[in-house]
């Protein structure tokens, strides 16, 4: 698989938010009303570590949630190379305790919208306003585990260079801690469960399996690539609540994306807002879906 497959099967297919909760995701938004959470103090001048803590806790309670998260990846223009971006939105409301969830994805450049429902683990969709659904296979189905953010929060707290407290944010009328954090990528990437990822991501070609001695290669390259990277994880937490209401994840760097061996200077991020919690989420699959068969 070419560096730049790799990528694009990362970030598009939801394995870079896959990878970043295994190394460890605008606006702090919607308010508490109605949204049923229970009201949480901290000590004056709490510590960063403190408040990221307890955010951990009170995210974990929550049933359902509405978020939406923009991901962009951009290689600026060099040369006589015009810059390329690679962008999309979700909009989605998912229920924790069934997996149901049902959203809508815009492909920026690609001018494509589609509306999608997980149900009972089967995963369907449709072009926006279309007729006709497609049933995808269920290893292709994507998840929204709300303890995923929260153990991404936990696993880099372990592995952290630095960790901040910065200036108190109102955001659509919610008062939010803001925290920044700076993960140490050199003790986070010897973890079994991130060798493990890359293996199953670097063999997933049937029709060009990896040596373990390739294997190793890629492996060390990637690494190489990761621990060189500018990283930035900045987390916003309602101070009523002390929930999550956004995560900002950050990252530049030279990717070995060229056919030609060389890198290419990438930008990437990930913005999640989470609006609101406990909210009522009513999934129906459709009547009818053909089974898709890829393009």
């Amino acid at each position: 698989m070419s560096g730049k497959r790799f990528f694009i099967k990362l970030f598009f297919t939801g394995g870079m938010v896959a990878l970043l909760a295994l190394l460890a995701l605008a606006g702090c938004g919607g308010g508490g009303t109605g949204e049923g959470l229970l009201k949480r103090a901290l000590p004056a001048n709490p510590s960063p570590e403190k408040i990221l803590i307890e955010s951990i806790n009170a995210t974990n309670d929550v049933r359902s949630m509405e978020f939406k998260e923009e991901k962009a990846a951009i290689i600026p223009a060099t040369g006589n190379a015009r810059a390329t971006s690679l962008r999309t939105v979700l909009d989605v409301s998912a229920d924790q305790e069934s997996g149901n969830a049902h959203g809508f994805m815009e492909w920026v450049e690609l001018n494509i919208n589609i509306e999608y429902i997980l149900y009972q683990n089967k995963y369907y969709w449709r072009f926006e306003n279309k007729d006709t659904w497609y049933e995808m296979p269920s290893t292709e189905a994507p998840t929204f585990d709300v303890s995923k953010i929260t153990r991404n929060i936990g696993e880099f707290m372990k592995n952290f260079q630095a960790i901040d407290r910065l200036e108190d944010e109102f955001i659509n009328g919610r008062d939010c801690y803001h925290i920044s954090m700076i993960p140490n990528f050199q003790n986070i990437l010897e973890q079994s469960a991130i060798v493990d990822y890359f293996r199953s991501v670097l063999s997933s070609d049937p029709q060009k399996p990896l040596t373990e001695e390739e294997f190793k290669r890629k492996l060390e390259e990637y690494k190489d690539v990761l621990s060189g990277a500018q990283y930035t994880f900045e987390y916003w937490v309602d101070k009523e609540y002390l929930v999550i209401r956004r995560i900002y994840y950050h990252s530049q760097a030279s990717m070995p994306l060229r056919s030609d061996g060389g890198t290419t200077f990438l930008k990437l991020s990930i913005d999640t807002v989470f609006p609101k919690y406990n909210v009522k989420v009513e999934v129906t699959p459709p009547e009818t879906a053909m089974e898709w068969k890829g393009i």
